[in-house]
């Protein structure tokens, strides 16, 4: 029984945890779960093999059976990743959800094919606006086409970037895909604006020591410097709203989706306000946005097309950018046929049609979360990877190296000139 217990214990390592290869008894472990794995992908996803063939589907899992002797731990997950990769949908992955990992305390964000730090703690504020050349040594070319293969919920080149680049911190990856040599500390190299480079150790941290920290952070979404916050909004979660006097403009932020009945309490209070302040125009920001129940979306659409003051013909935008994804980009295409919404930003990171609405399921040894797409939906009537703008505007290093929201700096001077020549 004791020994068991140990055995139990060690299958059941947290993905944090350095593993060699594996043992039979553990093998006979992850053939339980690549078997769990296969059965009820197949069983729940709508179509799972709208890309990738059954015959391959089937061969791959065979292959990662027939590999399990060489394989440690860590490396069974990054073969489960890249399997679920390969099916090419936003919504089946491995994403690591309930697996412990150590992480760097660094955040990124990906322009101009070059990773560019945007956030990160006291000690490390220097490294802001610095571009990430190397991790011990393997430069960042080799990190993304690696981190490509198996990063979560990517639908085009545009979800690609945003993922890898969200993920390129974790430490536990890069030690699993063979890019840093331990899990605790890697050696980066930066190179500062000036074209100077600085080698510098960083320590992982546990993903409780990372909420802990206080952040410094690099931008390009800041609609505080033009709007002025509404009332009743400041305590809703993922969701900020404005107004702009000298142009009569309202303004909507929704990173996260409220539920139903907290959505119609707070967008009528906008509503109520909206009106009482004579709001000429309406911009809705979905840059930041991942998405949740798109018939709420619906609900705020019904709620503020009520709203007889807004010019709905030349004054209604909605913003997207790569970060818009899944319901947020459906919403989008939405806004932009019931509101008359113009689309302004960059292409978005779901494509219009495609495998949504997310399903989970957990793996009973290892216990990874699998997730799958439970739905189909159709917002365009050609097979398009993105969702355009209707204006597009180019986010660069330099605005984020500036904390330069250029987009709303595009459509407030709109907003001026509009006023100006009525």
């Amino acid at each position: 029984m004791m020994k068991l217990c140990s055995l139990i214990s060690l299958v059941l390592l947290t993905f944090s945890s350095i593993s060699n290869a594996l043992t039979n008894d553990e093998i006979s472990f992850w053939e339980g779960d690549i078997a769990h794995f296969e059965k009820e992908l197949m069983k729940r996803h709508l179509n799972l093999f709208h890309t990738l063939s059954k015959e391959d589907f089937m061969d791959e899992v065979d292959k990662i059976k027939r590999n399990l002797p060489s394989l440690s731990h860590h490396e069974v997950v990054i073969e489960l990743m890249k399997l679920t990769r390969k099916v090419s949908d936003g919504h089946t992955s491995v994403p690591l959800w309930n697996q412990e990992k150590t992480l760097y305390p660094l955040e990124y964000n990906y322009l101009e094919g070059r990773f560019i730090v945007s956030k990160a703690p006291e000690k490390y504020t220097k490294l802001l606006g610095t571009e990430l050349v190397s991790i011990d040594k393997v430069e960042t070319t080799e990190i993304y086409s690696k981190f490509a293969e198996i990063v979560p919920f990517v639908e085009n080149s545009n979800s690609e970037r945003i993922r890898v680049s969200e993920n390129v911190n974790n430490a536990t990856l890069l030690n699993s895909l063979h890019i840093s040599k331990n899990m605790q500390f890697a050696n980066f190299i930066f190179r500062e604006p000036s074209g100077g480079l600085t080698s510098i150790t960083i320590d992982a941290v546990s993903e409780d020591e990372l909420q802990s920290i206080e952040w410094h952070e690099l931008s390009v979404l800041h609609p505080s410097r033009f709007f002025e916050e509404l009332d009743s909004v400041h305590s809703r979660r993922g969701l900020w709203a404005g107004f702009n006097k000298e142009s009569k403009t309202a303004y909507i932020r929704i990173d996260d989706y409220p539920d139903l009945n907290n959505s119609i309490e707070t967008f009528e209070s906008i509503k109520t306000q909206l009106i009482a302040k004579g709001a000429k125009n309406l911009v809705i920001d979905l840059r930041n946005s991942y998405g949740g129940d798109l018939y709420v979306g619906l609900l705020w659409a019904s709620i503020l097309s009520s709203i007889d003051t807004i010019d709905w013909l030349k004054g209604s935008y909605t913003l997207i950018s790569n970060k818009t994804f899944s319901a947020a980009m459906s919403n989008a295409t939405q806004f932009k046929r019931l509101l008359n919404s113009t689309l302004v930003g960059q292409p978005t990171g779901a494509r219009p049609n495609g495998f949504q609405d997310l399903g989970h399921f957990t793996l009973p040894n290892s216990k990874l979360v699998v997730t799958y797409s439970k739905r189909y939906y159709r917002f365009s009537d050609f097979d398009e990877k993105f969702v355009s703008p209707d204006i597009e505007i180019v986010v660069s290093i330099e605005d984020l190296r500036s904390n330069r929201d250029s987009t709303l700096q595009y459509l407030m001077r709109k907003f001026k000139e509009k006023n100006e020549n009525q």
